[in-house]
């Protein structure tokens, strides 16, 4: 528990130490007063009762003199009693006469000549070799302290006394005392004055730092003080103004903080300064928390885009799968509304002649309108044919001026972004998606298209599957329809064939003997259309001495030599191989024979009447 000089203000404790030094210097100048003065006093007063004392022993040595008798007397009496009276030594205090048997030879008072007080006698007696002692007595008006100063007288046998109250001996130094201690409270009450005029002000300012410091200690906001002065109280204001404004800008901080600017600024009060440095290692927390926060928020609003994207793409595939065209327009227009884009194309690959791939535009939308164009692209033409060819995704930030011009209401404008994904399933292309935009294509996007990308591929695939399919279905029932005709008529053709294969034998048979009778009496050869034999008979292998394999696969014009020449025998087989008929005569030796042939080179034509082969036949004339 806290005393009570704890709680006193700085006021009354200012008041209380003047008053403990006043009343110290008080006491100790009471005290100097009292030694310094009583030795002086008491110095006066021996020198002073000593005087009066030898005065009065020549007075009464004189009287003694002229009394007739040697004891004391009534002419002693009357001499001396005048001079006793007269010798007034302090207010209250005469000279008396007192015998050594105790009586009062001489009093200035009647009432005290047969009275003395036996310890005042005894006193007396045995101070008889000294001249000063002091003792108390009680009266009726209470004790007092007396001072006797005495010389004894021998021609009397007495003793002659000044006998003082000692009240009366220090009543200066006690008045002293009183002035001094007047003296002390009017210092007393000055010093209250002027600590009230000196130290008020201190207080006052100090009670307006004390105010609002309570302000802040309940954490409200406090005005900073208006006191200019160059003193402690000016130092510990300026403290104070600058702690304000310290606190000030911390909570402002602080608010700005609460409200997610991190980037507003803040200077701590020093290097020491432990609570600004605390807040700005938290806002870099914060701001790090936010960034960290926003990139968290960023990805998963991206990952729900293209989730969400996914979903409705999905639906989309699922719902479009029997007309390639609409499939295409609301792929590519739900995809460029979906990216924000300006306009896109979509192109389908076609391989349906090996000899002539291309890439067809199936759709086409821009600024929220179905376009309809036709362009087709050959593999290796421009980007679009290039992201075929190369089967790889094809973004360019920067497009040249020309390349794209997109008719918006506010006039013409160059895209800022292309973005041109193939459609494939591993390493098979179906098609190509060509996306441009104003604005500038983001890697997840690009992810995103890439995902879809595959996901339309393959709905494309099922598609031209079931395209096909569907085709070939109708095919097979058209197929199967000509079939039954088909078969009624073969049917009635069966009928007129088997009368045909009757004859069809017959004919065989004669053929087969006409054959048998050119093997034996013609040289032939069956030719292809490049001139190489297929077939030669045995007399013509025999007349050429070879085998039926080396024959097979031998130019025909090594075998039928002469002397034609080359390009004459070239000429002859052009005209043969166009389907004309050629006959000539020729003369050969053939070891050391000369023959003479009769030549027919004669091709053999399809139903079309096209040359498939040509049938030689030579017979020696």
């Amino acid at each position: 528990m806290k005393s009570w000089v704890e709680s006193l203000r700085i006021k009354q404790r200012i008041i209380l130490v003047f008053t403990i030094v006043l009343i110290v210097i008080y006491a100790f100048s009471a005290f100097l007063l009292q030694v310094t003065t009583s030795k002086r006093v008491i110095h006066e007063t021996n020198v002073f009762a000593t005087s009066q004392l030898h005065t009065l022993l020549n007075i009464m040595e004189l009287a003694h003199t002229k009394s007739s008798s040697d004891a004391f007397s009534n002419s002693d009496y009357r001499i001396l009693k005048k001079y006793f009276d007269e010798k007034v030594v302090f207010e209250g205090g005469y000279p008396f006469l007192v015998a050594t048997n105790g009586n009062v030879l001489i009093h200035t008072s009647d009432e005290e000549l047969n009275y003395i007080d036996e310890y005042f006698f005894l006193r007396l007696k045995n101070e008889k070799t000294a001249n000063y002692f002091s003792y108390k007595q009680k009266e009726e008006s209470g004790k007092h302290k007396y001072h006797v100063y005495y010389q004894y007288v021998d021609f009397y046998d007495a003793y002659v006394i000044l006998k003082f109250k000692h009240d009366v001996l220090f009543k200066d130094i006690n008045r002293n005392k009183i002035v001094l201690l007047f003296a002390v409270l009017l210092i007393l009450c000055i010093t209250a004055l002027m600590i009230n005029v000196l130290i008020d002000p201190v207080i006052k300012e100090i009670k307006k730092v004390n105010e609002r410091l309570r302000l802040l200690s309940h954490g409200k906001q406090a005005d900073t003080i208006d006191y200019h002065l160059k003193n402690e109280l000016g130092e510990i204001a300026d403290s104070f103004n600058y702690l304000v404004i310290g606190l000030n800008n911390t909570s402002r901080f602080a608010k700005e903080i609460g409200n997610e600017n991190y980037e507003t600024k803040y200077e701590a009060l020093s290097n020491d300064d432990e609570l600004g440095t605390a807040l700005l290692e938290m806002r870099d927390h914060l701001k790090k928390a936010k960034e960290v926060d926003l990139i968290r928020q960023e990805e998963e609003n991206r990952n729900n885009w293209a989730i969400e994207g996914l979903a409705r793409f999905g639906d989309i595939l699922r719902l479009n799968t029997e007309d390639l065209k609409e499939l295409a327009y609301e792929v590519i227009s739900n995809l460029v509304n979906y990216l924000d884009a300006n306009q896109g194309g979509l192109f389908i690959y076609n391989d349906n002649d090996p000899d002539n791939i291309y890439l067809e535009l199936f759709a086409s939308f821009a600024y929220s309108r179905k376009k309809f164009l036709e362009k087709t692209i050959a593999l290796g033409e421009g980007l679009i044919g290039t992201c075929a060819q190369e089967k790889a995704t094809i973004l360019l930030d920067d497009i040249p001026n020309n390349y794209i011009e997109v008719t918006s209401g506010l006039g013409e404008a160059n895209p800022n972004s292309l973005i041109i994904v193939p459609l494939k399933i591993e390493d098979e292309i179906f098609g190509i998606i060509e996306i441009a935009s104003f604005n500038k294509f983001e890697i997840h996007q690009v992810d995103f298209i890439e995902k879809i990308a595959e996901s339309i591929a393959s709905t494309l695939s099922s598609v031209q599957v079931n395209i096909k399919t569907a085709a070939l279905l109708e095919q097979s029932q058209q197929q199967a329809e000509e079939m039954a005709a088909q078969e009624e008529e073969m049917r009635q053709n069966m009928e007129e064939l088997q009368a045909t294969q009757e004859e069809s034998a017959r004919r065989e048979e004669e053929l087969t003997g006409l054959m048998a009778v050119m093997e034996n009496s013609f040289y032939s050869a069956q030719i292809d259309l490049q001139g190489s034999i297929i077939h030669a008979n045995n007399r013509l292998l025999n007349l050429y001495g070879m085998s039926s394999s080396e024959a097979v696969g031998m130019h025909i014009k090594n075998i039928v030599k002469d002397d034609r020449g080359e390009s004459k025998f070239d000429q002859i087989w052009h005209s043969v191989s166009n389907g004309q008929n050629y006959i000539q005569d020729v003369e050969s030796e053939r070891d050391g024979k000369k023959y003479k042939f009769k030549e027919y080179f004669m091709p053999v034509l399809d139903q079309n009447d096209i040359p498939m082969k040509v049938l030689y036949i030579a017979f020696d004339i």
